[in-house]
């Protein structure tokens, strides 16, 4: 659907990625004439809902007519550009995208009337070289996140049922993975089990289903575990419950598809304003004193060591900075992002720069070499030392006031 007025002509489009596979994923780019890879989308049709031709665009730019039973996994960021025609017409285009899943790779047949040479489904990593602009890759990329959330949460669902049985209470996730920010070559996966009873056969039974996740996954699981108690009226929150698992309540109060299983009539306990404040700012110096005592233990050889030091001490530098966002804001943030974002707000005289230089280190960081990864930790250790005394002198001085 498009409309010129004034020698300005307006298109609205739709398309998506669409993925195949589970551990191991592969997404079909189309090769066009001046051998630009990009993925399907097209004008929207009068009447016609942006879903609709998106799924439209796909099967037909493809070569999938007569297949069905595409997943829908999410709604994508929609993209918009300028761009000026051959009759010399500025044109804006925006284009609504959505992401799929294929139940197996279908043969394709590139259209060839859109000017379409070649079809090819490809693994992921080839993909993202490939794809010629920027959104697109980042569709991709944001695809992908979504999901490994929803295969990682039925998975979670499915394994812990079939563990746990009826002691099991609920599932709750936080961090990156339920806020659309999940690296998959970088995050972890925290999750918080909530059981009607705590005994070591019900310990046992969690480990054994973390270690079986982990092999199957290839990634790790943080899990914690609470009792039914713990998790709907603690009698000391601050005493019984973990930074961890405060932080894990309190985040799926403002985001409820983080739970992602609950049992019936069980209402979950969610911190108070005080509560945060006070466990916010205490947590901030307990994971400064254990991050001292983790780099004093262990003597760094191989790169492996120098990469386990160096994620440790990167996220440490993200959750305390998200914490002191909290205990002066009252703000939770999603996600690094807002971690930065927010960070130069409340804290106008403090230099935030590292948490610039560990967002671009995440994204690169398979290809970091030994000597990059010491630089990270150096400077890493020295701002969480830094902030952390920069918060309490704040705190105290509010305090006094």
């Amino acid at each position: 659907m498009s409309k010129i007025k004034n020698k300005y002509a307006y298109h609205k489009c739709a398309g998506g990625v669409l993925l195949c596979g589970q551990n191991k994923l592969f997404t079909p780019l189309l090769k066009k004439k001046n051998g630009e890879w990009v993925i399907p989308k097209g004008h929207i049709d009068v009447g016609e809902k942006t879903i609709e031709t998106a799924v439209r665009e796909i099967k037909e730019e493809l070569g999938l007519k007569n297949i069905t039973g595409l997943e829908k996994i999410t709604k994508l960021k929609n993209i918009s550009y300028d761009f000026k025609s051959n009759n010399n017409i500025e044109n804006f285009k925006k284009v609504y995208l959505f992401a799929f899943r294929a139940p197996k790779k279908y043969k394709l047949l590139p259209f060839k009337k859109e000017g379409f040479i070649d079809a090819k489904w490809m693994e992921i990593n080839q993909a993202l070289k490939l794809a010629k602009y920027k959104s697109e890759r980042e569709a991709i990329r944001v695809s992908i996140d979504a999901l490994i959330y929803q295969i990682t949460k039925k998975k979670l669902i499915s394994v812990f049922k079939k563990t746990l049985k009826n002691n099991l209470l609920g599932i709750v996730l936080t961090g990156s993975l339920p806020n659309n920010c999940f690296k998959s070559w970088w995050s972890d996966v925290d999750v918080l089990i909530i059981v009607k009873k705590i005994n070591l056969l019900t310990k046992q039974k969690i480990a054994q289903a973390k270690n079986y996740l982990e092999k199957k996954e290839g990634r790790h699981f943080g899990i914690d575990v609470i009792d039914k108690l713990n998790a709907t009226n603690p009698t000391l929150p601050e005493i019984s419950l973990s930074g961890k698992t405060l932080q894990t309540l309190l985040e799926a109060k403002n985001c409820r598809q983080n739970i992602i299983y609950i049992g019936k009539n069980t209402k979950l306990y969610y911190p108070s304003k005080k509560e945060v404040e006070r466990y916010s700012l205490s947590n901030i110096g307990i994971l400064s004193l254990k991050n001292r005592r983790s780099l004093a233990e262990k003597k760094l050889v191989n790169i492996n060591d120098f990469k386990n030091a160096a994620s440790k001490e990167t996220r440490t530098a993200n959750i305390i900075t998200k914490l002191a966002i909290q205990y002066f804001s009252g703000y939770t943030c999603k996600n690094n992002k807002e971690v930065l974002i927010k960070s130069r707000q409340l804290f106008k005289n403090f230099d935030f720069t590292l948490l610039d230089e560990i967002d671009e280190a995440i994204n690169k960081w398979q290809k970091l070499n030994k000597f990059e990864l010491k630089i990270i930790l150096i400077k890493t250790t020295n701002y969480i030392e830094k902030f952390s005394q920069y918060v309490f002198k704040k705190a105290t001085k509010i305090k006094n006031n």
